[in-house]
């Protein structure tokens, strides 16, 4: 079945409604009936764990005794003072504490707000990279009869995993320089410090990982115009959906990129750190003088280290120098 459609340009073109047979079918499995129970479901298991959260912050103050602190008795922090150039005097201690001036302190509050924004802005630069390369690969194998049939989904994947590099990438250097910045503008307590990063953090992070997510969902496709009349970008056509509507392509991407994350957390918190571990104490145990050596099962290196040269005896399927 087949439809014909004419635009304003007076050209005609046919529009197969078999084609998007799968992409409907794949579209229905992940939005449909049952969805709006899983969000109903959601929605009460978010609050529940809310609530229980508060339960047993509760319980942990009580038993620390922490219920009736007051932040206004918190001690300042050591780099808050030695950072500090300038003293006052404090009627409620009666005594001088080090104190930092209104105008220094928001002169870098401007600063860090300004290169945060420049760093968001560098977040949408490589979000529209992504788009192009997205659309310049499918376009690249539309053109070759023989992939015509996989070039929405080659170039959907791979731009995908080109997200999720970025992403990475962004977010890691990125907790680096929250932290620097926020040591720079020298937070007088450790509850004013850790509630700014963790703002700073937690606003970049969604900015950083959902921004992609956010353009697939609720604006891609949804300025193409209509059939004979496509809005042209430097003179090609604006991204489109596949056949059947973005929802495919979104769960798409957001397994990518929730999976994605998930395994290279996994395998830098735990793989990482074992196989150094291991590395470390097979070193170790090169490093230990050995009075007594089997010729028969063990063999002699020698090793140069900071303290001099030792004798390095290892047996056959051990250490690694």
């Amino acid at each position: 079945v087949s439809t014909q459609s004419t635009g304003s340009s007076g050209i005609n073109a046919e529009y197969g409604i078999s084609k998007i047979c799968v992409t409907s079918q794949m579209a229905m499995s992940m939005n449909n009936s049952a969805t709006l129970f899983y969000c109903i479901f959601m929605s009460v298991w978010v609050a529940y764990f809310l609530e229980s959260w508060k339960r047993k912050q509760a319980l942990l103050g009580h038993i620390w005794g922490v219920l009736k602190f007051d932040e206004a008795d918190e001690q300042v922090r050591p780099t808050y003072t030695q950072n500090c150039d300038s003293w006052k005097y404090n009627p409620r201690t009666r005594r001088h504490e080090p104190y930092m001036t209104k105008r220094k302190r928001f002169s870098r509050f401007l600063t860090t707000f300004s290169l945060i924004l420049v760093i968001l802005a560098c977040v949408l630069i490589f979000g529209i990279a992504v788009i192009v390369y997205d659309l310049a690969v499918y376009l690249a194998l539309f053109n070759v009869s023989s992939m015509q049939k996989y070039a929405r989904w080659f170039s959907s994947i791979s731009a995908g995993i080109m997200s999720l590099t970025l992403i990475i990438i962004m977010s890691k250097y990125y907790g680096k320089f929250a932290v620097y910045m926020t040591d720079w503008e020298n937070y007088k307590t450790q509850v004013e410090y850790e509630n700014t990063l963790t703002i700073r953090r937690y606003v970049f992070e969604v900015f950083n990982f959902y921004s992609s997510l956010v353009y697939i969902g609720f604006f891609k496709g949804k300025f193409n115009g209509y059939p004979g009349n496509h809005p042209l970008v430097f003179g090609v056509k604006m991204e489109d959906c596949p056949p059947g509507g973005c929802i495919s392509e979104l769960a798409t991407q957001m397994a990518i990129i929730l999976a994605g994350k998930q395994f290279i957390f996994t395998f830098s918190q735990f793989v990482i750190p074992i196989i150094f571990s291991n590395k470390g104490s097979c070193w170790d145990r090169c490093r230990t003088k050995v009075e007594e050596v089997d010729q028969g099962s063990y063999k002699k290196k020698a090793v140069k280290i900071s303290m001099g040269t030792r004798l390095c005896v290892s047996r056959n399927e051990g250490c690694v120098l």
